[in-house]
This record gives structure tokens, sequence and C-alpha cells, in this order.
């Protein structure tokens, strides 16, 4: 299990990168949900140990997230392939191997895990398509069997058909490792983690069940008063009615009462309200629906979900459409072009026969026949050039040196 109570990470400035940060990691694993800001790559990194806390405690099974011994229960997978891209796939994950004393079967079970097999992890891995990378990437994370996988937003910068495929795979790593799973989209939260941690600039919004969190706009209102009454009143009335689940009532220096308010149950949450304010004899200067922050946060990561599928789509729209070529077709093809070529031929011949000797005057007319007849001439000397046999190939030709044949010693005597 892996406990986080009260941490903070504090990098330059006053305001926290993460802040006062509880939860526990059990067997099924947490998606940590969030913006781009919110800290879920400086929490995974903690979480692996790779930078410390500045308040509160990481453990792992009992260690400091920071021993060397915590560390190697843990496999990380940047959001961004961190292998050298001159270097093979295989040459870097032997060199860590080596770095770790792992064996050369511990090396090949992570590959098998990934899906990468020895050809792709040949390849340098800056040929490798982006799927590939991720397969490396996983294929890091998972060598020496850890126990733990923080994967940093596993499926970025994929392709859809891409991401179908590492989902596939992600699903199999679940049920193999306790998963991290850190994302900005809710859709990814929800697939592979029952429970998710919800975060926001560094503050903890939600923890829970999936269920709990995403569903719990539905049968829950928030609200939000400016009345003008006796704070004990109020209080008072708001106490007497079960549906008000959560209140809290603060006076502004005018004597003005702020009320903040959360409802649950499916009836009019409005009426309801209106009807507390008026036996604790209130006036409502204003009542309105809030916005949670669960919601807030929640909302924003939806519209940015919605945008980067919407942007991926018309990716796929611009993308040239491939065709597939079978034998028939690519011969069809070739006869079609041959008799256009002919085509062409017929007409440049049919020009010259036609056109008549009078309509020119004799001195371009002449000029343009002896240059007609020169390069006919030309064109038949280089058909018997290309005609002749390979057996006087092999007798009159030199190699020249790059594996083609000169069959004339000078210009001179090609004509």
């Amino acid at each position: 299990m892996i406990s986080v109570s009260n941490v903070t990470k504090r990098y330059l400035g006053d305001k926290p990168a993460i802040a006062s940060c509880n939860f526990t990691v059990g067997e099924t694993g947490i998606a940590v949900l969030g913006d781009d800001g919110a800290g879920k790559t400086t929490l995974g990194k903690m979480l692996c140990g790779l930078i410390p806390p500045s308040e509160g405690a990481i453990t792992v099974d009992g260690m400091k997230s920071t021993d060397r011994a915590a560390s190697a229960l843990i496999g990380y997978m940047p959001a961004v392939c961190s292998l050298d891209r001159s270097l093979t796939a295989w040459e870097s994950l032997d060199f860590v191997a080596k770095l770790r004393n792992l064996k050369h079967e511990d090396l090949q079970q992570a590959l098998d895990v990934a899906g990468l097999d020895r050809r792709q992890a040949d390849l340098p891995v800056g040929a490798l398509s982006e799927e590939q990378k991720k397969r490396a990437s996983i294929a890091l994370a998972v060598l020496g069997e850890p126990k733990y996988l923080v994967l940093d937003q596993p499926l970025s910068a994929l392709s859809p058909d891409e991401a179908d495929v590492i989902c596939e795979l992600l699903y199999d790593l679940s049920e193999r490792y306790t998963l991290i799973y850190l994302t900005d989209s809710p859709d990814e939260a929800q697939k592979f983690c029952r429970e998710v941690l919800l975060l926001s600039l560094g503050n903890t919004v939600a923890h829970g069940d999936c269920d709990e969190v995403f569903n719990r706009e539905s049968g829950k209102d928030d609200y939000k008063a400016r009345v003008r009454g006796d704070r004990e009143k109020i209080l008072s009335a708001l106490s007497e009615h079960s549906e008000i689940t959560h209140h809290k009532v603060s006076i502004t220096s005018s004597g003005t009462a702020i009320i903040e308010v959360t409802v649950s149950g499916n009836g009019d949450a409005a009426k309801l309200l209106y009807g507390i304010f008026d036996d604790a004899e209130c006036r409502v200067l204003e009542l309105k629906k809030a916005e949670s922050p669960i919601e807030r946060a929640l909302s924003q990561l939806y519209k940015k979900q919605e945008e980067k599928q919407e942007r991926l789509r018309e990716e796929q729209a611009e993308k040239p459409e491939l065709v597939k070529l079978d034998a028939s077709t690519i011969a069809f093809r070739h006869s079609d072009e041959d008799e256009e070529e002919t085509d062409g031929e017929d007409e440049v011949e049919d020009k010259f026969a036609e056109k008549p000797k009078g309509s020119r005057s004799s001195r371009g007319a002449d000029s343009e026949g002896n240059s007609h007849q020169a390069a006919q001439k030309k064109s038949n000397s280089l058909l018997r050039f290309h005609h002749i046999d390979d057996s006087d190939q092999d007798n009159d030709g030199e190699d020249n040196g790059d594996g083609e044949s000169t069959l004339f010693s000078s210009s001179e005597d090609k004509y």
C-alpha cells in the first residue's frame, strides 16, 4: 500500500505545486485527474521517489518513497518518451538493466509485456512511431517487475487508432500491476481505475470512488444567498431541514448574511430555501445556484476533452486517403499510361505529317525539317543502343565503377 500523508511540495515562490494532499493507494489503484498545472506530474514523481516532498510523508509498503528499496517497487512512465533518440530501444533498456543488475531474461520479459518485438526494439527510438515509443516507455517502466506503475498520460500524442491499441495494453497492465494513472481525461480516469483523486492548482478538490465523484451533481445542488436577518435564526432554520446537508453563514460589515448551502433530494431546492428564509424572518436579497469546485473542475476537464477529440477528428479528416492497390489494378493503370504515351507520340507524328510544305518560309521549314531528321536519327541510334543483346554488352562494355556498362570510349563515337 502507498500512503500519502499531508504532503506539500514547493518549488520557487509561496504557492505550492501540491498542498496538503492525503490519500492511499490500494490494490485497485487510483486515477489522479486534473488539468495542466494541477500537480499530477509532481505528485507522480514524489510517489516514485524522484523528488522528495517539502512537507509530509510518502510511504511505499512501509518504506520511505526515497529509499532505494521502495523505488524498486514502482515503475514510472513519463508523459513524453525519455529514451535517447539516437540509441535503439534495446540499447537503452539494456543499459538500465545492467545498472540495476538485471538479467537478460528480465529485459526480454519487459519487451514481451509491452508488446514490443525484437525487430522494433533494434530500431533507433527516433525512428519509432508514437505507439511504439509508448510501448518502449512501458517496457522501461515494467523492467524488473515492479508492484506499482505510475503512468503519466499514457495516451497523449496518439491517434485514435493508436490510442485504442494502447488501451488494450493498459487493460492488461491493470490486471498485473497496481496503476497510479495520471490524466486530464475524465473518461480515461474511469476506464482503468475505481478510485479517483481530483486536483486543481495543487489542491485536492475531491477524492473517492469514481461513481461517487463523477455523479455527485445528481441529487445535490449548491446555492449561494444574500439575506438580511438574524444569524442565529438563520442557523436554527437551516438545521431543522434534513435536505440541507451542508451550510455556512458569514456576516459582512454591512450586516448582510452570506449563506452557502448544499441541498439534496430531487425537489425544488430554490422553493425550499425561500421557505426556510421566510421562517427565519429574513429578507432575501439574492439567491442563485452556485457551481461547486468539483463541478467547476470537471466541467473544465470535459470541455478540454471534447476540444481534443474534435481536434483529432479534424486532423484525421485532413489526412489524404490511402488507396490499397492490388496487382490487377496496378497492371490496368500501367496499360492506361502506355496508351496515353502512344497516343501522344501518334499526335506528334501526325502533326509533322499533315503540315503542308509551303505553309512556312523555306528557311524555317528547312531548319525545322533538318532538326526533326536529326532527332529521328538520334532516336534510332538510341533505340539500337538499347536493343544490343547481353552478349554484345559483355564483350564491348566496360565497368565505369558505378555498376553500369559504358559502350563508347568518347562522345564522338556515340553517333
